[in-house]
């Protein structure tokens, strides 16, 4: 049985039986308007969610590019996209891609890609995928050993029998065909330096190689 009992408050007598009914039939919202304004600032707060998610979304995609110039100082509307060893396994599979092979604190890969983003931008490549071997090589992980694996007959096999992914490498693949396959010059350290090779003849001869094959790659992947 719920005790009774009174008290007296700004000179009225109220018992605890009348307030706990009172307490029950007190609604969650005042009135009609309240509840109206509350249900729309819901809806514009699930707005603004929506619309933040999208805009880190285009942050994320940009940053690549962003990261990518600081890199390499090719500019901030580069179409480099970074990419792990298993994200480039995947993509030497897919049937049309494009991938860059390289190094950290390479001049023979800064050198390249310089050259390549130009091109690129001037043919209208819309995106090339960047996959820095420097760890996965040392460490020889399952994804690395895989992509060397995939690529047997166009990478190069040292004296001991063991092939590994030299940098600056770049592959085309064109209609689940590698088209295009080029590590010449990371062949070519040791040899002689960097700036020595890029010189105007060389620049000029993978200029005008690129520009083919990157032109063949947009007007077979149009269907032109």
């Amino acid at each position: 049985m719920q005790n009774y009992f009174l008290f007296f408050k700004n000179n009225i007598y109220y018992d605890n039986i009348y307030m706990v009914v009172e307490l029950k039939k007190k609604k969650f919202f005042k009135d009609k308007k309240t509840m109206i304004i509350q249900i729309i600032l819901f809806f514009i707060l699930l707005g603004c969610f929506v619309f933040v998610g999208t805009r880190n979304y285009s942050k994320k995609v940009l940053k690549d590019s962003v990261r990518f110039d600081k890199e390499f100082n090719v500019g901030k509307d580069n179409v480099f996209v970074y990419v792990t060893a298993s994200d480039a396994y995947k993509h030497v599979q897919e049937d049309n891609a494009i991938i860059i092979f390289g190094l950290k604190n390479s001049k023979w890969v800064s050198s390249y890609v310089k050259i390549v983003s130009d091109v690129a931008s001037k043919v209208g490549i819309d995106k090339i995928y960047y996959f820095d071997i420097t760890a996965d090589r040392e460490d020889r992980n399952g994804s690395y050993q895989s992509i060397v694996k995939y690529l047997e007959d166009y990478i190069t096999y040292l004296d001991d029998g063991r092939a590994n992914l030299y940098a600056p490498t770049i592959l085309v693949k064109k209609d689940g065909l590698i088209y295009y396959f080029n590590d010449d010059t990371a062949l070519s350290k040791g040899m002689i330096t960097a700036e020595e090779y890029w010189n105007e003849y060389h620049k000029n001869l993978a200029i005008n190689e690129l520009t083919d094959v990157f032109n063949y790659y947009v007007g077979e992947k149009d269907g032109e």
